[in-house]
């Protein structure tokens, strides 16, 4: 418990430059971009800190639930243009090895072992769409405009890709990249790329019925479905598939955790559960 409490206090208390955390809600933290002044663009030190407090907040029993948000009016630019303009004076094991820290960041928030909340409070471009893809709920202002603005500059979004297909699918996906089209917050929840679309203003209240169903739900069990989801998805149906997932149920349902569950349930009173982080 000691190593989990400094973790959480070692986030908390770290001098991020491009980031703000906010703890103000217990057990839920909001991990903010904060570089305004460059429309909350990611560059090699934001992507630096996203990856760091991810990590510190991975081993942190005080964070349950983490929300992605924008300073001010946007959520995220995208990447860096003047960045993306300073590449040409690096060799081809430097550019990879930026292109790739992004990679891992964006892996590292798909596996986060706890839910996350793209909290999407104004424009999101480019590299932006990929981070708001791979949270696990996507929830919009109204008033948020969405682009794939790479092909209007002569790149593709290669590294967020897979991610964007994954929630939006084959044609729309290719539609949408290679037109860099401007498209509102009712397309984008159309396509399927974000959720809900709410009243920023309201989001407290709207959050309410989310994160108290977050909150209610087993830690080890949600962590254990995010990890499961992702390595059976776009998986045949077959012989080798569905022993796998017996496996999987034959081993949780003994679990200390799925058994102060059932007889929680059969008690009629909450379950205790115990903290996910370790």
């Amino acid at each position: 418990m000691i190593k989990l409490t400094l973790a959480f206090l070692e986030c908390k208390y770290m001098n991020f430059q491009s980031l703000k955390l906010d703890y103000s809600k217990q057990g839920l933290v909001k991990l903010i971009f904060s570089n305004p002044k460059n429309k909350n663009a990611f560059n090699p030190e934001m992507i630096f800190e996203i990856k760091k407090a991810l990590k510190l907040l991975e081993n942190s029993n005080d964070c349950k639930i983490l929300i992605f948000t924008g300073e001010g009016d946007i959520f995220s630019s995208g990447a860096d243009l003047v960045w993306m303009k300073e590449s040409k004076n690096l060799n081809f094991e430097q550019n990879k090895k930026q292109a790739k820290d992004f990679t891992d960041m964006l892996s590292a928030i798909d596996s986060f072992t706890k839910p996350t909340i793209s909290l999407v409070n104004g424009h999101a471009f480019g590299g932006a769409l990929g981070l708001i893809a791979a949270s696990d709920f996507s929830i919009s202002a109204e008033k948020s405009k969405f682009c794939f603005s790479e092909v209007k500059l002569g790149l593709i979004p290669a590294v967020i890709a897979p991610y964007i297909l994954r929630a939006i699918g084959y044609k729309t996906t290719k539609q949408l990249f290679l037109s860099g089209e401007l498209f509102a917050a009712k397309k984008a929840l159309d396509i399927g790329l974000i959720d809900e679309i709410i009243n920023i203003k309201e989001f407290d209240k709207f959050k309410g019925n989310l994160i108290s169903d977050l909150f209610s739900g087993a830690p080890q069990a949600q962590s254990q479905i995010k990890s499961f989801l992702n390595k059976i998805h776009n998986k045949q149906i077959n012989k080798d598939l569905i022993n796998e997932t017996a496996e999987k149920i034959s081993k949780i349902r003994v679990s200390e955790e799925a058994q102060e569950g059932v007889e929680a349930f059969l008690e009629k009173r909450k379950p205790k559960w115990k903290d996910n982080a370790s």
